[in-house]
């Protein structure tokens, strides 16, 4: 595969979609991805690059209001890794949309770092950026 391309993860269950992507020249990619979050923070570019890895981004997690709870967005997440891993990825980034209404009780956070997720940043436009390390 070309180390500059993208390659474009979108899956879909009975519940939902996650839509995403793995990116291969990271440099320029974490800057650009970060740059339209509205972080522009160099320490944290040298922290996600010092190791060189490709990383994979979650632009989109959705599950319809009468399938959440039924696990059809943990299906999708577990997916999206193995697909990110399989393309290469060694890091998932997300930023977590907060500002977004949540089902009383669900906390967006906490289920992300149920995941592995770390918060790393935040953005203000929509919430936490969030990275983690796949195997």
């Amino acid at each position: 595969m070309n180390k500059t391309a993208a390659s474009v993860i979108n899956i879909r269950n009975e519940g939902g979609v996650v839509e995403g992507g793995v990116h291969f020249s990271i440099e320029d990619a974490i800057e650009d991805w970060l740059s339209r979050h509205r972080i522009e923070d160099p320490e944290l570019v040298a922290q996600i690059v010092a190791e060189d890895k490709q990383f994979a981004v979650i632009n989109n997690l959705e599950v319809s209001q009468d399938a959440r709870g039924q696990g059809f967005g943990s299906d999708l997440m577990e997916k999206f890794f193995d697909r990110a891993e399989q393309d290469g990825a060694t890091i998932v980034l997300l930023c977590a949309d907060v500002i977004r209404d949540q089902e009383e009780g669900f906390n967006l956070i906490d289920w992300y770092e149920s995941f592995g997720f770390e918060d790393i940043g935040q953005n203000g436009a929509t919430g936490p950026l969030m990275i983690k390390g796949l195997n």
